[in-house]
């Protein structure tokens, strides 16, 4: 019977090393996986950076949308409810007139000046002077020419009011667009918020009361909600239901008091 020889008995082969061409080439194959994987890493960032950017901003004027400035107003609201002297405000800006510019000029025009005029909130905003620079501001647009500036951290409420006249003023110069200068006005309603802060959308709609209240006013001017504003409006708003349903309901009569002359007794009209 053949003899099984003992482990220790037994000769091991080395492994046969790789020849240098193959591991060249498996060097290389290997870098440019490595590379690959860098480049789809990118371009996965890139793709996620862009659907944030979509996510969060306007798609015209490149300025941040409702969504990021709800998320940014939410924040300086719970700052002002856990500081007493934390001071917010918004300034709700809107073109006057701006649809006169759509009919008349085109859309194509219209998209321009909201283009231009974002870029002028934004350079208003860096323009302040230190005295007036709030902690954090964000100018956002809302649609249409709806604008809404943040001003989170103000040293005084009355610093919004400055501000919204300092953003006036640097809207207020003629826009040179496609060969043909135009000039516009803006109002703009301007919201309070501090200790005891209202919640942002609350917030949010004090600031859109008040440009009703600065349109009502004339125009190009700005206005301070007050309580008295929400009162009024709701008034309104509950004064022309009652009328649609009267009028759906055939409940209003027209009555006419004749203009008799004393002279004759004769109606005149």
């Amino acid at each position: 019977m053949k003899e099984i020889p003992k482990v220790s008995q037994l000769r091991t082969r080395p492994p046969r090393a790789a020849p240098p061409r193959r591991l060249a080439q498996q060097t290389r194959a290997l870098r440019r996986a490595r590379a690959a994987l860098r480049n789809e890493s990118a371009r996965r960032r890139d793709a996620e950076e862009r659907l944030h950017q979509a996510a969060s901003h306007d798609a015209l004027t490149g300025l941040p949308n409702r969504s990021l400035l709800m998320d940014r107003l939410r924040e300086g609201v719970e700052r002002a409810r856990n500081r007493p002297d934390h001071l917010l405000a918004l300034l709700f800006v809107d073109i006057d007139n701006f649809n006169v510019i759509n009919d008349s000029l085109g859309h194509r025009f219209g998209d321009d000046l909201l283009i231009e005029a974002a870029q002028r909130l934004v350079c208003g905003l860096q323009s302040l002077n230190a005295r007036l620079r709030p902690a954090h501001s964000l100018a956002a647009r809302l649609g249409g020419d709806d604008f809404v500036i943040l001003l989170d951290g103000l040293r005084s409420h009355s610093d919004a009011v400055a501000i919204a006249e300092h953003v006036q003023q640097h809207l207020a110069p003629l826009f040179s667009l496609g060969g043909r200068e135009v000039g516009i006005g803006t109002s703009i309603g301007i919201a309070l918020g501090g200790a005891g802060c209202q919640d942002a959308s609350a917030l949010l709609r004090s600031a859109d009361t008040a440009l009703f209240r600065a349109k009502l006013a004339g125009k190009a001017r700005h206005a301070v909600f007050d309580e008295r504003m929400h009162a009024e409006t709701l008034q309104r708003f509950e004064l022309e239901n009652a009328l649609r349903a009267a009028l759906d309901r055939q409940q209003l009569a027209i009555l006419y008091q004749p203009i008799v002359a004393l002279d004759t007794g004769r109606i005149r009209s």
